[in-house]
């Protein structure tokens, strides 16, 4: 008969978790000051590795020592045991960034980041990846100037050891990561201190294969995408992926802009993308409301900036949009377009989050749930047509 463990023993279990989760916090402070010094300061050089120096072995464990001590519940067996664990985990943590000088660790599924590089080389050749304690962010403008992108990688495999920013060329990382979805392969990424390690796994063959590629030796421009996360913008809906993908593959028939007007009150037209040539006609297509995921509408925000604005063509244009309750703006479909490309990487059911205002860049944001804590924050500029336009050379296009 199987003994049963009593509320005492499961209440002392937990203590003693807590107890563990403070000490853990605690050393990882502790580590974050060492990423700071030298490593002369650190390790020395014996039998061709690296290893603590005698001053640093007895800080450190002078360093644990006082930190379990806090705490009298543990048996000297114990301690021992605890004071190795966090001993092994700090030579191995600063062993990284000091040594091997990586600045972060990440795992990934390998076709589905592939397929993510695939589609950002449709728009740019060159990234910057800025290594931070959140994620791993590629903030991205195109050449002409019409998108802005940011991308975040993470997920709980992420580990941040030191900040750094890297640029890499987007064609020769889809090549080092070139694998098929029927591997069933991860990858792991290490930012080093002259190049990108990415070694995958392949389940399906037990295979590994691992690749370096060097940083570029250049400065790219600063993305102003936080000034764009400031707008406020009064209409949001969102799509399902399948529901996305099928309303691109119909659009293009007239134009190459696409108005995409979000209507809050009259009739069932609660999403519709328009496009027009004037030789040609004309075409929309239409959601209704209940084929739209979280639609909103904010109408005070309406409000207030029609008390602030000026210029009185502006001030009618808020008016009507106020008195109708909806959100027009015009873009470049082919731009639009990018985002069904970035959407393969999603399930059919996974969301496609759009944000509406009068002629101002439309902001999507995407989940990628293949990716764990993955996003991605695209802005797009409103594209005007002149309203006596008869061709394509009286086009005008807004940028950043």
């Amino acid at each position: 008969m199987t003994e049963t463990k009593t509320p005492e023993y499961w209440e002392e279990l937990s203590k003693k978790g807590n107890i563990q989760s403070k000490i853990s916090f605690e050393i990882e402070e502790s580590i974050k000051e060492y990423t700071k010094r030298s490593p002369s300061e650190i390790f020395i050089s014996h039998n061709s590795r690296s290893i603590f120096s005698d001053e640093f072995t007895n800080e450190l464990q002078e360093t644990i020592d006082s930190i379990i001590s806090k705490y009298s519940s543990f048996t000297p067996k114990q301690i021992k045991s605890i004071h190795k664990k966090y001993f092994d985990q700090i030579y191995a943590f600063l062993h990284l960034v000091h040594i091997k000088k990586v600045a972060c660790k990440i795992n990934l599924d390998s076709f589905s980041i592939l397929k993510l590089f695939r589609a950002l080389n449709e728009i740019i050749s060159e990234a910057q990846f800025i290594i931070t304690p959140e994620g791993i962010f590629i903030d991205i403008m195109d050449p002409s100037r019409i998108c802005l992108i940011r991308i975040i990688l993470n997920n709980p495999s992420y580990k941040y050891y030191i900040k750094g920013k890297y640029a890499l060329n987007i064609e020769d990382l889809k090549k080092i990561l070139k694998c098929e979805k029927s591997d069933r392969s991860q990858t792991t990424f290490e930012f080093r201190e002259k190049n990108l390690s990415a070694t995958i796994d392949s389940e399906k063959f037990g295979s590994k294969i691992p690749r370096t590629l060097n940083y570029l030796n250049l400065e790219l421009e600063e993305i102003p995408i936080e000034d764009l996360k400031s707008i406020k913008h009064p209409f949001q809906f969102s799509l399902k992926q399948h529901t996305f993908i099928h309303t691109m593959k119909n659009l293009g028939v007239y134009s190459d802009v696409i108005e995409i007007t979000a209507n809050n009150k009259i009739d069932k037209r609660a999403i519709a993308f328009k496009e027009e040539d004037e030789k040609k006609g004309t075409g929309e297509f239409i959601w209704e409301r209940k084929h739209l995921l979280n639609v909103q509408y904010n109408k005070s925000l309406v409000e207030a900036e029609l008390k602030e604005e000026e210029d009185e063509r502006i001030k009618n244009i808020l008016q009507t949009n106020l008195n109708q309750e909806i959100s027009s703006s015009s873009h470049s479909l082919s731009f639009l377009d990018w985002i069904k490309e970035i959407a393969k990487i999603l399930d059919k059911d996974d969301q496609i989050h759009f944000c509406l205002k009068e002629d101002t860049p439309i902001k999507i944001q995407i989940d990628f749930t293949k990716l764990g804590d993955s996003s991605l924050l695209y802005f797009l500029a409103p594209r005007e047509l002149k309203k006596d336009a008869l061709d394509d050379d009286d086009e005008e296009l807004e940028d950043f």
